[in-house]
Formats: structure tokens, C-alpha cells, sequence
């Protein structure tokens, strides 16, 4: 359905399955970007309505920047992000692959900390689990 795999610059994208893509990241400042254009570029492809393709870019920019926030910066560290489209739903992962302990989720800075606040609002529904070799959070976004 979505395109074969390719490499660019700071990450590989690959097709899992059927309909489901990855892409690896490092956790550098580009990866939000990286992942939300190449995402809402295949959302287009595949006739998703606009409104429902700026809700998955919000969610997906903010948990892939949690993802990179807390993602050690060690040679290691990367952020896997997967999706697939199964109308009239949006399945979206975003694993922050770092070889170290968990760290704490929300930031109680006056500016940050509001990420899964927006990520709730937006999505069906969401989930988080934390293990030692990463965090990671599902969204599930209706885009019918």
C-alpha cells in the first residue's frame, strides 16, 4: 500500500507489512519534523481527509518529541515510530530505543509537560508502557 524502504539522512524507513511503515530515527532535533512529513506525506497519498491528516501530524510530533526528549543521546539511542492505516483508524507507536532507565514522562517546566495532554485530546485512544529499554505509547486516531 505505502512504498517500499529507503534511506535518508537520520533514518531508515522500512515497510513492516502490509499498510505498516517504520522508521528509525536518531534523537536529534530533526526527527519531528522527519517523521511528520513523511508520514502525512503517505496519509495523502492514501486520500485521508486533511483535518484527520493535521490530528496524526499534532500526536505524532508530540510523542515522537517525548521520544526524543527522553531518549539518551548516547550512539545507541534511536526512536522507532510505526503506523498503519486500517480505516477507519490510525495505529501509531513511537519507541524512544535508549539503553538506560526510564525517565520521568512530564515536565514540570512552566513551558512543556502538555504533550500527552494533546496526544488524549486527539486521539481514540492512547497507552504508555515504560520498560528498561524504553518507552513507548500507542495512538489510535479515527481518520474516517
Amino acid at each position: 500500500m505505502w512504498g517500499g524502504g529507503d534511506t535518508i539522512g537520520v533514518s531508515q524507513m522500512t515497510t513492516v507489512d502490509a499498510g505498516r511503515q517504520r522508521v528509525v530515527l536518531a534523537p536529534s532535533d530533526g526527527a519531528v519534523r522527519e517523521v511528520r512529513r513523511r508520514l502525512t506525506s503517505q496519509l495523502r497519498a492514501c486520500a485521508v481527509a486533511e483535518t484527520a491528516i493535521e490530528d496524526a501530524a499534532i500526536v505524532v510530533s508530540e510523542l515522537v518529541t517525548n521520544a526524543v526528549r527522553h531518549a539518551a543521546r548516547g550512539s545507541e539511542a534511536t526512536v522507532q515510530v510505526e503506523w498503519s492505516l486500517e480505516h477507519p483508524q490510525l495505529w501509531l507507536q513511537v519507541t524512544d530505543l535508549a539503553p538506560s532507565s526510564p525517565q520521568q514522562l512530564h515536565d514540570q517546566a512552566p513551558v512543556g509537560g502538555r504533550g500527552l495532554s494533546i496526544v488524549a485530546a486527539l486521539a481514540e485512544s492512547w497507552s504508555l508502557v515504560q520498560a528498561a529499554e524504553g518507552t513507548t505509547v500507542h495512538a489510535c486516531i479515527c481518520v474516517a
